[in-house]
């Protein structure tokens, strides 16, 4: 169904524009790719396992520091592994894939979009997630969200086109299966479990379509299912007994229902949960009382079936429920946020009446919010303080929110030229958009408000180069290795999550001080990599033995190790920095740079 009509006279000068929209936003996607160092959490997780299975050309375990890491399955570790053969062993090689996974995301939305109500409503569907602040935040890290999200939407792209082509539905079906498959290689069995519960939810609630979709429920689309999931998850089990029962039950269902053991993370907030949600999906979400009047509109007049309007909203739904009662993380409902982007994208390509003022209202915040920004960018650069920069520590900045908290009011001045230029985007689009709503040129408005994204989003992307050193121990990692020399250890002090980009950068594995070996599969039931393991006792006597140690911990650890372990003046003054994180050697020989305190 088509719900905008383009004239033929316009054909060409639209496909010009969006011609010029794919390329910025392949451009934009790409190019951010090369910056910055590897993060810790899943950034270091991902690329250093993927580091190390290209090194022993192995591409059935996944490690990190040599010992197997269970948690997903490998098919991010395996595009990574691609990526890095061709580009090398550096952030772009390990990048990459996200970033083309991040694009076949939109284009599985734009086709969504297309599919529900035409071309326009495809091309503002893309347009309404790629310009959103979130989707580029998260989508530039590291992590299976982008793999995932693509695959789940092609599977419900697969659905809506069994539907609206019913002779053709048993290949729909099947070729759904096969997304649903190469899901759950990306993150786990959620990735078929999320389209399946929305389509349980949209029968429950509409019992006359259950006869439709018993053809899901094919031996073929299963078969498919099976051959794509089944023979790594086989070989492993094979390989480490035991393996599948943990990675099913403990690790997939564990983190469903909250009730992993032992825990790993930390809960996001209910309200903060929520909130970031809206903020996520800004700016299209500032629009969100005008989708919901043009759906309502637009199912009065027959433009839209409602097999479209519930089953986008019983995959949102489902989603959102089943995060919001899980080992809740900002990311989580990722994988739905093409059924909020088609729904947040039908005002822009909606021909049905709608009230300008509707428009108007979000228009005019944006443009006062970039307003306030200008004045809030004069503020951080007059305030008091020089340039110290006080941070909590890393294990504090475990969440969006928190990380943005964790940072003083000088640890932004550095950002000041990318507020402003943030600022003035939104108020130069803001008033193009107005302009074009006054000319009632809905659709031309529509493409101002995503446009005025692009210089944001590369303002964001800056931003993650110039706070690397508060969340990437590259820095640590090559002053140990400048230092080290053969038979030196590496020891972090924390659980190897917070300190993974280690993983990727640091030429020697990493032992661990103050970490639970319980917390994983392989050193918890096979006792693989227990001896990295490292009580303060064993610290000590190898701190004081004859070989050299370096130590990785948080800068206000400092005094406490040095009552511990008897540091010298010498030896309490760090060889390498990472944002609040310093190493000390107990070697006094090893150079120390002058320490000029956290950077800027």
């Amino acid at each position: 169904m088509n719900l905008v009509e383009i004239p033929p006279a316009h054909r060409r000068v639209g496909n010009l524009w969006l011609g010029l929209i794919a390329a910025v936003t392949v451009g934009l996607y790409v190019g951010a790719s090369f910056g910055p160092a590897i993060y810790d959490e899943t950034e270091g997780q991902y690329s250093g396992a993927a580091k190390e299975m290209l090194a022993r050309g192995d591409w059935l375990v996944p490690t990190n520091n040599g010992v197997p890491r269970f948690q997903k399955p490998p098919l991010v570790y395996w595009a990574i592994m691609a990526s890095m053969s061709v580009f090398g062993v550096n952030e772009f090689g390990a990048r990459l894939p996200n970033a083309l996974a991040t694009l076949g995301w939109l284009w599985a939305t734009y086709l969504l979009g297309a599919r529900i109500g035409g071309r326009g409503l495809g091309i503002f569907s893309a347009l309404a997630l790629g310009s959103a602040c979130g989707f580029f935040v998260f989508c530039h890290l590291i992590m299976p969200e982008p793999y995932l999200a693509c695959f789940v939407t092609l599977a419900m792209w697969c659905f809506f086109s069994a539907w609206a082509l019913p002779a053709a539905a048993r290949g729909w079906f099947a070729w759904a299966w096969v997304f649903m498959g190469l899901a759950t290689m990306s993150k786990g069995v959620h990735g078929a479990a999320y389209p399946l519960l929305a389509v349980a939810a949209s029968v429950a609630m509409r019992p006359r379509q259950a006869r439709f979709w018993l053809g899901l429920l094919s031996w073929r689309g299963l078969l498919l299912f099976a051959m794509i999931v089944v023979p790594w998850y086989a070989a492993l089990e094979w390989r480490y007994p035991g393996f599948a029962w943990d990675h099913f039950v403990n690790e997939q269902l564990g983190h469903s229902l909250n009730k992993r053991w032992p825990p790993t993370s930390n809960q996001v907030s209910p309200v903060v949960f929520v909130v970031q949600h809206v903020f996520f999906l800004v700016p299209a979400a500032l629009f969100a009382p005008m989708a919901w009047l043009a759906w309502r509109r637009c199912e009065h007049a027959r433009r839209l079936d409602d097999f479209s309007k519930h089953l986008l909203g019983c995959w949102f739904l489902v989603t959102f429920g089943t995060s919001f009662i899980s080992a809740r993380q900002d990311y989580y409902t990722m994988s739905a946020w093409s059924a909020a982007a088609v729904w947040l994208a039908l005002p822009w390509a909606s021909p049905v009446a709608l009230p300008r003022r509707g428009f108007v209202i979000p228009l005019a915040a944006l443009v006062l919010a970039g307003a306030l920004g200008l004045v809030a960018a004069h503020v951080i650069s007059a305030a008091p303080g020089g340039v110290s920069v006080q941070a909590v520590p890393m294990e504090e900045r475990d969440h969006l929110w928190t990380a943005i908290q964790g940072f003083s009011m000088n640890a932004w001045k550095r950002f000041v030229p990318l507020l402003q230029g943030t600022s003035v985007s939104f108020v130069a689009g803001g008033l193009a958009a107005i302009a074009w709503l006054w000319r009632g040129n809905r659709m031309a408005a529509g493409l101002a408000v995503a446009g005025m994204m692009a210089v944001p989003l590369l303002c964001a992307a800056k931003g993650f180069c110039l706070k690397q050193d508060y969340f990437s121990l590259v820095s640590v990692a090559r002053s140990i290795d400048r230092a080290g020399g053969e038979g030196a250890i590496a020891v972090y002090h924390g659980e190897p999550n917070l300190a993974s980009s280690l993983f990727f950068y640091l030429g020697r594995k990493v032992h661990w001080v103050g970490a639970r070996p319980n917390a994983d599969f392989a050193p918890r039931k096979l006792g693989v990599g227990r001896e990295l393991y490292l009580s303060e006792g064993d610290l000590a006597a190898r701190w004081k033995g004859g070989g050299r140690v370096f130590l990785v911990t948080e800068e206000s650890s400092v005094a406490g190790w040095a009552e511990r372990l008897g540091l010298s003046d010498v030896q309490r003054q760090p060889v390498g920095r990472s944002g609040t994180r310093v190493a000390l050697c107990n070697d006094p020989l090893v150079m120390r740079p002058e320490d000029r305190g956290p950077p800027e």
